[in-house]
């Protein structure tokens, strides 16, 4: 989906929509729905208006989607990834990986491999890659509580 669908789409999807959005943005609903409607090129959502949305919103869907049309992908970055433990992470990486390998031959299965079956190995993909910095993290801050010990 395109970045001006997506921004359409987290505009409309808010509760309240374009109007209640508006609100907090400080703007008028008018100027909010045109600037998202992806029918009007006159109008133009602007980058800091997007970032501002997004957190607003708490929904990213405009990062990932701009991120993905220029060939990146995005993940959170999770500040609390130290409070897990390593074998909790661990387990969430091997539940993750097999996320995977569950959407790609669901996806395979007959041949072909949809627009949202994409969409989805993608979203489990970035999952697995979210896992594997969360693991790092955690095996980081339990070596730095002195959990992991070097070799004698």
């Amino acid at each position: 989906m395109s970045v001006l669908d997506v921004a359409h789409s987290v505009v409309h999807d808010y509760p309240g929509g374009a109007e209640a959005l508006a609100v907090r943005l400080g703007m008028a609903a008018s100027t909010l729905r045109s600037q998202v409607n992806p029918n009007i090129p006159t109008h133009v959502l602007g980058l800091l208006s997007a970032v501002r949305i997004s957190q607003l919103s708490g929904d990213f869907r405009m990062l990932f989607s701009f991120a993905s049309e220029c060939g990146f992908v995005c993940m959170p970055c999770d500040g609390s990834i130290s409070e897990v433990s390593p074998l909790m992470g661990l387990s969430s990486l091997m539940e993750a990986h097999g996320d995977v390998g569950a959407q790609v031959a669901s996806a395979l299965a007959d041949g072909q491999v949809s627009a949202s079956e994409m969409d989805a190995i993608e979203d489990a993909i970035a999952a697995n890659v979210t896992r594997l910095h969360a693991l790092a993290g955690a095996l980081r801050a339990a070596r730095r509580r002195g959990v992991c010990h070097e070799p004698a």
